[in-house]
């Protein structure tokens, strides 16, 4: 029954203070409503990356070309290519909304967020194709030496070839050779066989390797966008109704809190 009695008797205090948990509730969301407006809009633009599979230590090397995105000489270019007005404080803040991220080994996603809703997906692109053209450099450097390594290779396997050719024959010729003793046949037979087989050798090693540049030479692949996003018309941040809609539970609060606290000392100045 006491509980009961004490139950009422806050729904009691509650209802005839209605007007006050109002009030504060919907100056809450007023504050609230107000500051949400005043804060910027930020939008979010991204761009996947698939980097080259050629071999180099920093444009085909996630971390590495995770750095070189975000160091200062490339967004300082980027600021300059895009003539974005950002000021040399503003420059660290800029820095800190580029954000870098490794998916997969060779797939990186490099986003913006900015209040620049027009240019959010230039920065990006302009970043991701700074560091393609930088890397093709290297691409094309790689592509024109296994195309190098694959003309000296076709040069010794021909001349491999001319000299298997030679050995052959010398081979087939040696029981013809006027004055030649047995023995002096078998060890010019022998030796002249192991030569062969060592030139034979060769000749499988080489054409082993000519197979590798050729399916390197298939394989190769450049940096390369996946997706890039379009221009953002949905803001990320603030999240204005849940900024106000915290705000009210707050204000719903604060006004239950000040209707107690207010009944509290009504009640111990009355005894």
């Amino acid at each position: 029954m006491d509980d009961e009695i004490d139950l009422r008797d806050i729904f009691s205090v509650l209802w005839k203070s209605r007007s006050l948990i109002i009030i504060v509730f919907l100056i809450a969301v007023l504050v609230s409503g107000l500051v949400s407006l005043a804060m910027p809009s930020i939008y979010r633009a991204s761009c996947t990356v698939a980097l080259g599979n050629f071999e180099d230590p920093i444009y085909a090397n996630g971390p590495m070309a995770i750095n070189l995105m975000q160091s200062d000489e490339m967004l300082l270019d980027v600021i300059n290519q895009l003539h974005l007005d950002v000021l040399p404080e503003e420059f660290k803040g800029f820095k800190e909304s580029i954000k870098a991220e490794q998916l997969t080994d060779n797939v990186l996603m490099i986003s913006v967020e900015t209040s620049d809703q027009q240019n959010a997906t230039n920065i990006v692109e302009k970043i991701v194709q700074r560091f393609i053209n930088i890397s093709e450099k290297n691409y094309n450097k790689y592509q024109n030496h296994l195309s190098a390594q694959m003309v000296i290779n076709q040069k010794n396997l021909a001349v491999i070839e001319g000299d298997i050719n030679q050995t052959r024959e010398v081979l087939r010729n040696l029981d013809k050779l006027p004055g030649t003793s047995q023995e002096q046949m078998e060890l010019s037979h022998s030796r002249t066989l192991d030569y062969l087989q060592k030139e034979e050798s060769l000749h499988t090693s080489l054409l082993d390797q000519n197979i590798q540049l050729k399916r390197q030479m298939d394989t190769i692949e450049k940096t390369r966008i996946l997706a890039i996003s379009e221009e953002p018309f949905v803001r990320v941040r603030p999240q204005r109704t849940l900024i106000v809609a915290i705000g009210g539970m707050i204000g719903l609060m604060i006004g239950i809190f000040a209707v107690f606290l207010r009944e509290g000392l009504r009640r111990r100045a009355d005894k």
